[in-house]
């Protein structure tokens, strides 16, 4: 993904240099960076920085090192560690006291579906953000104040606006509905911005009594989903969970899960997503570690996350009796009154499989644009109301994707704990499942099954099938396609 953008500077390109020229000076015009700081390093050495950058409501972070600086005409610098990327000042005179300066920035995104969907989603967002930032170095150049009058503000408003009522209409969420319905989804958005909370909120005044979460055991309407979700952060807080506490959650696809989700999304807690595939030392080891101030795991994982002073709640158990209070149990006790939004929302930590050495953690904080989903509904043909299956699991980057989607969607959503091929075509026929979140292992299973047992079912109503997660053999995506 590359952008690049010029403007025309009433400033001597001396005067530009004085700012282009000390990288940590950007985050005082460059929109999205919030940090840029030196590192300390050998004189010899090519400078090197740590930064940190925003796009929508996701936290991206490098170390860059300066490739070229020639004052007062060129700047360049490129990643060595975290997101990929390079960036290029470009400054060419126009007389004594006029210059044109060029940004250009060039992006790499993760390969398969779910980079081509942040690359999709990211574009318009980053070049909005060049284009600002331009603005703003100009102004700061020409010493005086960026534009931030009325004109200024409705020019950008009038852009926004007609994407994002594009994207809402053609995804179906501009549909008709009761007046006082829309006025309290609107007032929902407007306390909770664009969470997992505000979703279900919405969904919860629109729609109470659709289907909203499907496992095993019930199906749950959005309006029982409220205000089991609302007992639930009543519940945590009352076990001592406050607003940017970490909430690790140990757990295979199930209600449970989604509903620790948007408790914690209401408390403005911290999610910590554990990978389920790591074994009972490295669970001890990242437990202990990152020190969350609650655990909420299935059962069946129990021998593994038994550490002293852990609170620990289960959100499944097959057995008579589990080994701690469980999450209905809190339910049950706890208040179904909304919960007040929480000054700041909490981010959500991932942890890497741990193949190649211990889990890492990975934070980035959860979105509070429209402009993110929105983004992401512009690149993947979701429709409003419809039913989404999950298989991925929740803690992998693509199925918490498309939770949060589900969410903004009003969608049906259906988990299953574990992944059975057949099982699966029958849940696609019986729920009439219109988009299929999978990632690329699962879907040799399924074209392995007999011929009998996949046409016994009908999938006609797919519609959307999202594969990432890891490389996708072609002649396998086109066998799956020219299956199903």
């Amino acid at each position: 993904m590359r952008v690049s953008q010029q403007v025309t500077i009433n400033a001597p390109a001396a005067a530009v240099w004085e700012l282009i020229g000390e990288p940590p000076l950007y985050p005082r015009f460059l929109r999205d960076v919030t940090r840029w700081d030196p590192i300390a390093g050998d004189e010899s050495s090519r400078p090197r920085y740590r930064i940190e950058v925003r796009v929508g409501g996701v936290e991206l972070g490098a170390i860059v090192e300066i490739t070229q600086a020639s004052a007062p005409h060129e700047l360049r610098w490129e990643s060595v560690s975290g997101i990929e990327h390079r960036g290029h000042w470009r400054v060419h005179e126009d007389g004594d006291r006029r210059c044109t300066v060029a940004l250009r920035l060039h992006y790499r995104a993760p390969r398969g579906v779910l980079g081509a969907v942040t690359d999709g989603a990211s574009l318009p967002l980053l070049r909005e953000g060049v284009h600002e930032s331009l603005a703003h170095l100009k102004a700061q150049a020409e010493g005086r104040a960026p534009a931030r009058g009325l004109l200024a503000r409705i020019a950008g408003d009038a852009r926004e606006a007609g994407f994002d009522a594009a994207v809402l209409a053609r995804t179906g969420l501009l549909a008709p509905a009761r007046p006082d319905r829309l006025v309290g989804a609107a007032w929902e958005l407007a306390q909770w911005d664009a969470t997992l909370a505000s979703g279900y909120a919405i969904a919860a005044t629109l729609h109470p009594d659709d289907p909203a979460l499907v496992d095993e055991r019930a199906t749950w309407t959005f309006a029982e989903v409220h205000r089991r979700t609302n007992a639930l952060a009543h519940g945590l807080h009352e076990a001592g969970v406050e607003s940017g506490d970490r909430i690790a959650i140990l757990c295979r696809n199930h209600a449970g899960f989604a509903e620790a989700l948007l408790a914690a999304s209401k408390l403005g807690a911290a999610v910590m997503l554990l990978n389920t595939g790591l074994a009972a030392p490295q669970l001890r080891e990242v437990l202990r570690r990152e020190r969350p101030q609650v655990l909420i795991h299935d059962e069946e994982f129990v021998d593994g996350v038994k550490i002293r002073g852990l609170r620990r709640f289960v959100a499944w158990h097959d057995r008579h009796r589990a080994s701690a209070i469980t999450l209905d149990e809190l339910i049950a006790h706890g208040s179904t009154r909304d919960t007040p939004p929480p000054s700041r929302h909490g981010p959500v930590v991932s942890l890497t499989s741990g193949t190649t050495g211990p889990p890492k953690a990975a934070t980035r904080r959860e979105s509070e644009n429209l402009r993110v989903p929105l983004g992401l509904l512009d690149r993947i043909p979701l429709r409003a109301q419809q039913v989404t299956h999950i298989a991925s699991p929740l803690f992998h980057s693509l199925g918490y994707m498309h939770f949060g989607l589900a969410s903004a969607t009003s969608a049906t959503l259906e988990l299953r704990r574990r992944f059975d091929p057949e099982a699966l075509l029958a849940d696609i026929e019986r729920e009439r499942v219109d988009s299929l979140i999978l990632v690329p292992t699962m879907i040799a299973p399924i074209l392995e099954l007999p011929a009998a047992v996949r046409s016994r079912c009908d999938t006609s109503s797919l519609r959307v099938v999202a594969v990432s997660g890891s490389s996708l053999k072609g002649d396998l995506a086109t066998r799956f396609m020219d299956e199903f």
